[in-house]
């Protein structure tokens, strides 16, 4: 099977990673990737100048910054399912409600967020406890101020997927030794929708 490298990859959302090499390798039964300039040899400028990476060890870290996006997308899902929650909260009856706190792996994010929540939900519970406002129309700003927030705070969860790319951005190198760009190539893939997800919320 033949893996042909290209001179530039996508490992970034934001720029990209430019790779100075333009040879074609054989990936042998063994999972083994064979040299095949056109001059049987290897170039040792690139050796040289990237620092060389094993299969296994590429792998290993596709899959830690898998992970991490897997935590942002289970996160999403439980934000999503929160808010879901506190709208039909405030839909019964009795609005004598506390907002919920949030327990995440992103702590400093949604702090901040869960503290801009507080503040809304003080400027509005006194709406909350008057008879002459439309109770439907309470719980609408509510929920709107709420989605207000939640956008103004995505720049956040971008860039903590941002710091976590990272840790592979000067890492991934190219040699002899490497895999074809199918773990990278799938990374990319989950990345992009990761950010999807966050645009969506």
């Amino acid at each position: 099977m033949d893996n042909h490298i290209n001179n530039i990859v996508d490992i970034d959302i934001n720029k990209k990673f430019f790779i100075p090499l333009s040879i074609k390798n054989d990936i042998v039964s063994d999972g083994h990737i064979e040299d095949t300039t056109f001059n049987g040899s290897v170039d040792t400028s690139i050796k040289d100048k990237y620092q060389k990476l094993t299969k296994s060890s590429i792998i290993s870290k596709c899959n830690s910054i898998d992970n991490q996006i897997t935590k942002i997308d289970n996160e999403l899902q439980s934000l999503s399912e929160k808010h879901m929650s506190f709208i039909k909260k405030t839909s019964k009856k009795s609005l004598g409600f506390k907002p919920r706190v949030f327990s995440n792996v992103f702590d400093k994010s949604f702090n901040h967020l869960e503290n801009e929540l507080n503040n809304e939900f003080n400027k509005l519970q006194y709406k909350l406890n008057d008879n002459n406002f439309q109770k439907e129309v309470s719980i609408e700003e509510i929920n709107n101020r709420y989605q207000t927030t939640i956008n103004e705070n995505k720049h956040e969860l971008i860039s903590f997927i941002n710091k976590r790319l990272n840790d592979i951005d000067n890492t991934l190198s190219l040699s002899e030794d490497l895999i074809s760009l199918y773990e990278i190539n799938n990374l990319n893939n989950a990345i992009n929708e990761t950010i999807k997800e966050i645009n969506s919320a």
